[in-house]
């Protein structure tokens, strides 16, 4: 089994138009080609094919097993460096 994570650009790539989306929080993932099979209080899991898995990393801030409304900026790409 491979297992992907979706590592969210860093601001130095991005022009000074999308800079200010890096700032709003990345609170659920979309991708229409892939089938999502599970969504965790951080992580959402998709399906690529029978072997291999893409875990995304979203910017959702559980406490006590609840997610809260308001995310961190850019804390879905920092997990992902960290777990790489």
């Amino acid at each position: 089994m491979k297992l992907f994570y979706f590592i969210q650009p860093t601001l130095k790539s991005l022009s000074m138009t999308t800079t200010t989306a890096m700032n709003t929080p990345l609170l659920e993932t979309s991708i229409q080609s892939l089938k999502r099979i599970h969504q965790g209080k951080v992580r959402d899991i998709y399906d690529i094919d029978a072997d291999t898995m893409l875990l995304v990393s979203t910017d959702r801030l559980s406490a006590f097993d609840v997610i809260l409304p308001t995310g961190i900026a850019n804390k879905g790409a920092m997990l992902t460096q960290m777990a790489n």
